[in-house]
């Protein structure tokens, strides 16, 4: 009889051996010999940044500091602290006749910056500041008439001597900036004047506008870095205006820039000329500082001197002054330059107009421009 197996009855056959571990394991083994691999000098893509000494010795001595500053902070806490017209000292000063110093002071925060003076002998006596009796017989830095004192700080002096010039059409205006070179002259940029019938000046003390009479004008130049002066004069001088003196303009030197730039106060230039117009009580906006360094002095034509500088100027600083931290004018704001080209880099370069052409102009047409030849003192 034949044997004949149906699938139901043969028998089945062994399934192979399961190894869940392999795969973990190969993984594993392959990792190892990655890490293995990297650890070879040299194989790393990145090496080890290299140790910058000098900044390793700065925050050593940054954090020594404020170990000593803690310090010093803990002993005044254990001794008691008290406090002298607003700051905090240890409670020892009490014991002090007099009032204590500096050195002992608990505050964290620096003292405040001190204001910045002009310098004896660089303001021209004006209107409303004869100059003192006891100077009437000493000679000033440039031996010319009696040295002045000004009793303020440059910022004092910006603001008086420094104007907002609104030049006026038949329906329009425009405006600028000025400043005070006598008791009854102003100089600006001709660009700010040209093409304009009427003109007036107001600043910070000058709060109705004055009206003042164009004497004279270079006109505006075709290109920038040509003469551009314009002469304002008033009926009668103003007892709160400061004339700035004249002084050379020197690279490196600290200097300042005011006036009325358009970015800031061009809503609130409109808003005054506005109320004006409708003969209601307004206040100009105030004049704005900014400060900066003189990087060369290029010569110009002729006499003329450009000035570019680092204090930041815009449109509505035309005609401003540019002063040294003595006080005085070294040039006049007039243009800036930008490199405008394609995937160029962004550079503005700020420049005043200088040189004996700005004073020869204002001398020869009725103004009294006061030139000291003495570099300024305070500078670095």
């Amino acid at each position: 009889m034949e044997d004949v197996r149906t699938p139901e009855t043969a028998p089945e056959r062994a399934a192979p051996p399961r190894r869940p571990w392999l795969a973990p394991a190969v993984a594993c083994a392959v990792a190892l010999a990655v890490l293995l691999i990297l650890l070879i000098p040299g194989v790393l893509r990145y090496g080890e940044s290299a140790i910058d000494e000098a900044s390793v010795i700065a925050l050593e001595e940054a954090n020594a500091t404020l170990e000593r500053e803690v310090s010093r902070l803990a002993r005044g806490v254990q001794t008691g602290v008290c406090t002298w017209d607003g700051d905090l000292y240890p409670r020892s000063v009490e014991r002090s006749s007099a009032p204590p110093s500096a050195a002992d002071r608990f505050d964290l925060l620096p003292p405040p910056a001190r204001a910045v003076s002009p310098a004896r002998g660089a303001i021209a006596p004006g209107p409303g500041r004869p100059a003192r009796a006891a100077e009437q017989d000493e000679p000033d830095a440039a031996g010319s008439e009696t040295a002045a004192a000004f009793a303020g700080s440059i910022d004092d002096l910006l603001r008086a001597s420094t104007v907002l010039v609104l030049a006026l059409g038949e329906d329009s205006f425009s405006s600028g900036t000025g400043f005070f070179v006598d008791d009854t002259h102003i100089v600006t940029n001709a660009h700010v004047t040209d093409g304009r019938t009427r003109y007036l000046i107001a600043n910070d003390f000058i709060t109705d506008p004055v009206v003042v009479e164009l004497v004279a004008s270079t006109g505006a130049p075709p290109e920038a870095g040509g003469p551009d002066f314009a002469l304002l004069r008033l009926g009668t001088p103003q007892p709160s205006a400061e004339a700035l003196s004249f002084g050379p303009a020197r690279r490196t030197q600290d200097v300042y820039a005011s006036g009325y730039p358009g970015f800031f106060v061009r809503e609130l230039v409109a808003e005054y000329v506005a109320k004006v117009a409708r003969g209601e009580p307004a206040t100009p906006p105030e004049s704005l500082v900014t400060s900066g360094m003189i990087t060369t002095v290029q010569d110009g034509d002729s006499a003329l001197q450009l000035v570019p500088h680092t204090a930041d100027i815009s449109a509505g600083n035309s005609g401003g002054p540019l002063i040294d931290t003595c006080g005085r004018a070294v040039g006049i704001n007039t243009y800036g330059r930008q490199n405008t080209g394609s995937g160029s880099i962004l550079v503005q370069g700020d420049y005043a107009l200088g040189g004996s052409a700005l004073t020869d102009f204002l001398a020869r047409n009725g103004a009294a421009p006061r030139v000291l030849s003495e570099p300024c003192e305070s500078l670095r």
